[in-house]
């Protein structure tokens, strides 16, 4: 396995709406910043791979 090293100033943890807020906001600033997801898809319970039942 092939290791990589990135170095970053900030990273978020979870590419939900509030995630992707604060690592757009983030970025806008010129920090560099990495998004941590665990999921295929951005959004969180937003998206549509999560179906909600009401």
């Amino acid at each position: 396995m092939r290791k990589l090293s990135h170095k970053f100033d900030f990273c978020v943890v979870g590419g939900g709406i509030a995630g992707l807020c604060a690592a757009i906001a983030a970025a806008r600033k010129g920090i560099r910043t990495a998004i941590m997801q665990d999921r295929p898809v951005f959004g969180g319970n937003s998206s549509s791979e999560i179906r909600v039942h009401i």
